[in-house]
């Protein structure tokens, strides 16, 4: 049988198949991968209808196949796929064997894809929800005989982000913190997501906590973050606090607000206790600071890691005390 893997969540979608193969084999097989990166479509579209040396089951999987979506930027330009071989794979596989294709996005409109599409089980990989990542931890935990609590369970939910790969690594890694865990150890060992990172950065900053926020600052350095990007977050951060209080001002509520920019109700809420009684010209006059900081570093050759300490250091008394 031939599958479609359809999804951006690329190890999320090799952990799906590989509990599909478990599922549906009992017997021996031969289990053979291939990289679109790395092997072309005709050379794999040759072994899926050559006869297995062993006899067994062959079971393919097709990793990184960007040549199927309309997304050909992140394709190795040396290796070439000719789509017509579809063709051939359709005509010539007899079913016994199975053909998994790991597709990162929508598949493009294509006649010889379409029929592809047609003659196999298609897989839409949605994006992990917080239940799902509960319970690939809670199975992992319980086959490791290793005792974690709900609020935990929890914790790591949020910290991973909906992303697979670094849910692996994280349960990997707390596999060998004990035999009981518990909320304290997800926070002292699995880190939050940049941008939650940041926010909590931002939030120091515009309640005047300087220590705590150089601290943060000096701790995303050291984890690796460039201030470049750690610069670019803070400022779109900033720009979403312009926003919501340009429509305070205009006596919208946090309904309307968040209807208006797209987002959760709880993000205006807890932006509107962070503006106070902040002006949106502050927030402009923020930005502006920001852009040139950034310029300054890449004209001037600025050490944006020290100018962007000095600017964290400097906030509280240049933007929130009032001269």
């Amino acid at each position: 049988m031939i599958y479609i893997y359809i999804g951006s969540d690329l190890a999320y979608s090799k952990h799906l198949i590989n509990q599909e193969i478990r599922r549906v084999n009992k017997g021996e097989y031969e289990l053979i991968k291939y990289s679109a990166f790395d092997d072309s479509f005709d050379d794999v579209v040759f072994d899926a209808t050559s006869c297995s040396l062993s006899g067994n089951k062959k079971i393919i999987i097709y990793d990184n196949c960007f040549f199927l979506t309309n997304n050909k930027e992140r394709m190795n330009r040396i290796i070439s796929h000719d789509l017509s071989v579809i063709d051939e794979l359709l005509d010539c596989f007899d079913g016994r064997d199975d053909f998994f294709f790991i597709v990162p996005s929508a598949l493009q409109k294509n006649a010889n894809i379409d029929r592809l599409k047609k003659s196999s089980k298609v897989v839409n990989v949605e994006e992990l929800k917080e239940e799902d990542i509960i319970s690939i931890a809670s199975n992992f935990f319980s086959e490791r005989n290793i005792k974690i609590d709900t609020y935990a369970l929890k914790e790591l939910a949020q910290r991973v982000n909906k992303d697979f790969g670094k849910l692996i690594c994280e349960l990997q890694k707390l596999e060998n913190a004990g035999e009981v865990i518990n909320s304290n150890d997800i926070a002292e060992l699995v880190s939050r997501p940049l941008e939650d990172n940041v926010f909590n950065l931002t939030t120091y900053l515009f309640e005047g906590k300087t220590e705590k926020t150089i601290a943060l600052y000096r701790d995303l350095l050291i984890k690796g973050n460039d201030s470049h990007l750690l610069l670019a977050i803070i400022a779109n951060q900033v720009s979403f606090l312009s926003q919501v209080s340009y429509y305070r001002l205009a006596n919208k509520r946090n309904e309307e607000i968040a209807s208006i920019l797209k987002c959760h109700p709880y993000r205006v809420k807890v932006s509107a206790s962070l503006i106070g009684s902040l002006k949106p010209n502050l927030f402009y006059r923020i930005l502006n600071d920001l852009f040139m900081l950034d310029r300054a570093s890449k004209l001037e050759n600025d050490n944006i890691k020290n100018s962007l300490e000095l600017f964290l250091v400097e906030f509280k008394y240049k933007y929130l005390l009032k001269k």
